[in-house]
């Protein structure tokens, strides 16, 4: 028996609005291969924030050192913010293995992030917490290391 044209062509319509929808109102931004640092804005769209290494790649089961730099919407550098750091592996349900924090602020709108540690490979949420006066936002980086 044929299928009707009309349901396949909403069941159709209906996966791409569904895919449009859910990649534009993700307020994460993944990364599979791009090496870092990444830029995303926050949430509500009050930052932009870019993190990486402070030394380059990342390195499996090291402890690094990283940067995270934050503006305003307008480009403005964010130097005096209360910034902090959160993260781990959803997908194996457990959070950072280690406890990193922000230890300096660097100005230029630059802050260092000390004892952060990827330990395997697989899928990592890294979020940057964002407090300047009256404002919070949050920034979510996702993305996958591999070998």
């Amino acid at each position: 028996m044929p299928y009707p044209s009309k349901t396949i062509k909403f069941n159709v319509l209906k996966a791409i609005v569904l895919t449009v929808t859910a990649f534009f109102c993700n307020p994460a931004a993944s990364f599979a291969a791009d090496a870092p640092p990444w830029t995303v804005k926050t949430k509500n769209r009050i930052f932009e924030v870019t993190l990486g290494p402070q030394d380059g790649p990342i390195r499996i089961n090291t402890v690094q050192k990283w940067i995270v730099s934050i503006q305003d919407a307008s480009g403005r550098k964010i130097h005096s913010a209360n910034v902090q750091i959160d993260g781990g592996m959803r997908g194996h349900g457990h959070g950072l293995p280690t406890q990193p924090q922000i230890t300096e602020n660097l100005g230029e709108g630059r802050y260092l992030i000390e004892g952060l540690r990827l330990n395997m490979v697989g899928a990592w949420t890294l979020m940057i917490g964002v407090e300047l006066l009256e404002r919070r936002d949050v920034a979510t980086f996702e993305f996958e290391i591999d070998y």
